[in-house]
């Protein structure tokens, strides 16, 4: 019975044994399964604060270009407007030259032509009323069948002085620019027209308005073509791989990557989902290093591993050092004995048990001895 007993001691000390070993590796595959998430997590929010701040400084620059490119319509704008009125200005120029040799013109053809106003001149030429109408007007020296003047016909000894009639300041002027004048010739008085703008002047100024016309909608229609297209797909696509390009050749310290705090809580929310209540230490170093970046430990970290470590890489698409994090649980034997209890204590009962029965048979025999005696 004691060899049977002992047998049973043995069998449950080998089975102690494999259950140390079973949960020592669970507890080893939930601490790396921790790992390997706190490090997917660490990443995905690293990629989304970048994307993120990226994302706002486009924004920016979009923005920044809309306003550049409104700021550009607003000077365009301004640039037309004051070169519009420079072009006015030099037309206006043009008919108030062509309006005083037109007026020297008439002024050698005729004795003392006056100016008249349009109600003047519709006054004085209503024939049908003679009372309203002391004017006559002779159509048959330098004049047309409507009274307009004919250049190039006048002939005349007079000499006038060559005084300007029209200035560029002048008010707003008529279609249409009339005189009342003495023809030398009969001694009546005429009524002579001058068209304000020529035929010839007319044709150059339609041609330049209607040229500059075209140069602004060409030009406006360039500075709008210019505008922000939305994103599509394939512009996401490529922002995402920009981004992507750019993390992996960003130069920014491991520190400034994810703070203590976070990376600590992360690692305690994942081991706590396992049911992995043990106090830990963590530190993160350099992986071609052994510079530590930050450390929360009981116990200095030096460059021997304590037991119960486990590591996993930080930033495995960072193609300078990616950085590594270490976990050390100095209570994971108590832990995993702590879950054995129930197998230790019948292990110990049994052990309790064979030393009963060995110290009683030992007893047994002692007295017989002592019987025989």
């Amino acid at each position: 019975m004691t060899i049977a007993l002992l047998g049973v001691f043995v069998m449950q000390l080998y089975y102690i044994r494999e259950a140390y070993s079973l949960k020592s590796q669970l507890f080893e595959q939930d601490v790396n399964q921790a790992l390997n998430s706190v490090v997917n997590k660490v990443q995905k929010r690293n990629a989304a604060l970048y994307i993120t701040k990226r994302d706002q400084q486009l924004e920016r620059d979009r923005e920044a270009e809309v306003r550049n490119q409104a700021q550009q319509l607003v000077e365009y704008k301004e640039r037309f407007k004051d070169q519009e009125q420079k072009r006015l200005l030099e037309q206006r120029k043009l008919i108030v030259a062509d309006l005083n040799q037109n007026d020297l013109e008439i002024k050698k053809s005729y004795a003392n032509p006056i100016l008249i106003t349009e109600a003047e001149y519709l006054a004085a030429s209503d024939l049908n009323n003679p009372l309203q109408s002391p004017v006559h007007v002779d159509v048959n020296v330098g004049l047309d069948a409507y009274g307009n003047l004919i250049n190039g016909q006048f002939r005349s000894t007079f000499v006038p002085q060559e005084t300007k009639s029209f200035i560029i300041a002048s008010n707003q002027l008529p279609d249409t620019i009339r005189y009342h004048a003495v023809n030398p010739a009969t001694g009546k008085s005429v009524l002579i027209s001058v068209p304000t703008v020529s035929n010839e002047l007319s044709r150059k100024f339609q041609f330049e308005n209607n040229l500059a016309k075209r140069r602004y909608d060409d030009g406006l229609n360039r500075l709008m073509s210019d505008t922000i297209p939305l994103k599509s797909d394939s512009d996401i696509l490529t922002q995402v791989k920009d981004v992507a390009q750019e993390m992996r050749e960003a130069n920014v310290p491991l520190s400034k990557m994810i703070s203590k705090e976070s990376l600590d809580t992360l690692i305690q929310k994942e081991l706590l989902n396992r049911n992995i209540t043990l106090n830990y230490d963590f530190w993160v170093s350099l992986a071609e290093k052994d510079s530590l970046v930050y450390v929360k430990a009981s116990t200095n970290i030096d460059n021997v591993l304590p037991k119960n470590t486990f590591k996993a890489t930080l930033y495995s698409y960072i193609i300078r050092d990616p950085g590594m994090l270490y976990i050390s649980f100095p209570d994971k034997n108590s832990l995993i004995l702590s879950n054995m209890w129930a197998t230790m204590a019948s292990s110990a009962a049994l052990l309790f048990v064979l030393i009963f029965i060995f110290a009683y048979t030992i007893y047994a025999i002692m007295k017989q001895k002592r019987s025989r005696k």
